[in-house]
């Protein structure tokens, strides 16, 4: 079975040099993923300073190329900010259809990976009572 993700991503970075520049640049080229970076604005060509990733996608991803991509951009850019949200829904696990998620960070030069799942409560009816207040009802 085709699993369809759904990718959340925001992270924002450095990029010291002009050469690391041209290398995140390529980077994205490579992957066709030039469109999701953007340099900083109003800089000089050589797009030193923050620059930021951000994009949504929903979708087949079998060959997992943003997964990929950020793989290889955390050994060009040590650190970011933010990070991206992978979901998806297993069928097959436990029949419920639970959606399941995953979560992506670069720190260190590597990409850090967190696995997640939702964690229901029991259903209820809900009526128009002014004084409901579902955000009561979470442990923390």
């Amino acid at each position: 079975m085709k699993k369809l993700r759904e990718y959340s991503c925001f992270m924002y970075f450095q990029v010291a040099s002009p050469e690391l520049a041209t290398e995140v640049l390529a980077l994205g080229s490579r992957y066709h993923f030039s469109h999701l970076l953007t340099p900083p604005r109003g800089s000089a060509p050589s797009h030193a300073g923050t620059w930021w990733l951000e994009f949504d996608f929903s979708g087949s991803d079998s060959e997992r190329h943003r997964v990929r991509f950020l793989l290889e951009l955390a050994a060009l850019i040590g650190e970011a900010d933010g990070e991206m949200r992978c979901g998806w829904y297993d069928d097959e696990a436990d029949g419920n259809g639970d959606e399941r998620f995953e979560f992506y960070r670069i720190a260190g030069g590597r990409l850090i990976y967190q696995s997640g799942r939702i964690e229901r409560g029991a259903e209820r009816a809900v009526t128009f009572d002014p004084y409901w207040c579902p955000e009561a009802e979470f442990p923390d």
